[in-house]
């Protein structure tokens, strides 16, 4: 049945949207099982699809979600909901955000979405140099 929709007239995006919705249940599943690595596997399959099809409010969607609750929306209702804590699944939240900005930043398409994520991940790198530069004097302070 599924071959027969993939030819007919009508159903040209069926195989991509299958693909996508099978992603997105795998995502879900390794999360749920606490599966980390598969999490990590899975996120950046997804990420290089969404990417690849162009689909920009899939791609906001992640993006949005591995940000956590720092952009908090009325009215949302965003299909990835993941906790406001520091980590998803063991993987830093941060670093997943990372590496799929750079999977998606590929995209000529999805840039003007990723830059502003690739801004606040430079933002919190150099908030962290300069409170490594802070902590690396006052440990200076206290020892002299």
């Amino acid at each position: 049945m599924v071959k027969q929709l993939l030819s007919a007239e009508g159903f040209e995006g069926f195989e991509s949207a299958v693909s996508i919705a099978h992603l997105e249940n795998r995502i879900a599943a390794a999360q749920t099982l606490g599966a980390k690595d598969e999490f990590r596997v899975y996120l950046i399959m997804y990420a290089k699809r969404i990417g690849a099809e162009g689909l920009r409010l899939k791609v906001d969607e992640l993006l949005k979600g591995l940000l956590g609750r720092i952009i908090e929306e009325e009215n949302s209702d965003a299909g990835i909901e993941w906790s406001a804590t520091d980590e998803i699944v063991g993987w830093k939240r941060t670093d997943l955000l990372r590496e799929v900005v750079m999977v998606l930043g590929k995209h000529r398409d999805l840039q003007r979405i990723t830059v502003q994520y690739a801004r606040y991940l430079e933002l919190l790198e150099e908030s962290g140099r300069e409170l490594d530069g802070v902590n690396g004097s006052t440990a200076m302070i206290t020892q002299g």
